[in-house]
């Protein structure tokens, strides 16, 4: 893949970020607390790369796909537990409120 058409997905403490291009420039994003689960959806010939997408899911709704993730079990997970740590923490703070 070139660097010019080079996708990168970014995990922060807030959100899940798809960047585009050389200089990484933001292309959307989603916030920890806008799903509630992750569905993994391998089309076909994504699993000879040990690939596939993550669909984030709201209600039963999609609300933000990442395609063609590497490893995405291993990605799924970790996006999983940030996204408990964040709602976590922010039912604790407006607790504490």
């Amino acid at each position: 893949i070139g660097p010019f058409v080079a996708t990168r997905y970014r995990l922060t403490n807030r959100r899940i970020v798809v960047e585009r291009g050389i200089s990484a420039k933001e292309d959307r994003s989603i916030g920890l607390d806008q799903f509630d689960q992750i569905d993994l959806v391998v089309q076909p010939g994504q699993e000879w790369y040990d690939a596939g997408d993550l669909v984030f899911m709201q209600n039963k709704m999609e609300r933000f796909r990442l395609s063609g993730v590497s490893r995405p079990q291993a990605f799924r997970q970790t996006c999983l537990k940030a996204h408990r740590a964040y709602v976590g923490v922010s039912q604790a703070l407006d607790a504490c409120a």
